[in-house]
């Protein structure tokens, strides 16, 4: 019963948690630039950091799922999965980048349309 557990694909389980996060996170920063809100400002954190910990299990979660890296040594460049990989890397290294952005510069000036920019790509 066990191995057959262990047969199942568990990227479609954890992917959920991140896309919701900083989905939530996105729509919080819109909405503190929008009206000001500092009890929005105080929830960004909270929900973009979970969000990115969380990216991590999902790249390893998906890369077992695939069995490797073996669809990387002879990318078929045609496939769903080498752009999902791709678009998923890309993602996530965007909103490492905006988490990261948004703990040094957070309060200047010109950071709104940066922020709401990074926060929406």
């Amino acid at each position: 019963m066990f191995e057959r557990l262990l047969e199942l694909p568990v990227h479609p389980v954890f992917v959920h948690f991140p896309v919701a996060l900083l989905s939530v996170t996105w729509g919080l920063v819109v909405y503190r630039h929008w009206t000001g809100s500092e009890g929005a400002e105080r929830l960004i954190r909270p929900f973009e950091l979970l969000g990115v910990a969380f990216l991590p299990v999902v790249v390893l979660t998906g890369i077992w799922d695939a069995d490797g890296f073996g669809f990387l040594a002879d990318p078929e460049w045609d496939q769903p999965l080498i752009w999902h990989f791709v678009a998923s890397m890309t993602a996530s290294l965007v909103f490492a980048g905006h988490a990261y952005w948004r703990e040094r510069i957070r309060g200047r000036a010109h950071a709104k349309w940066v922020d709401l920019g990074m926060s929406t790509a």
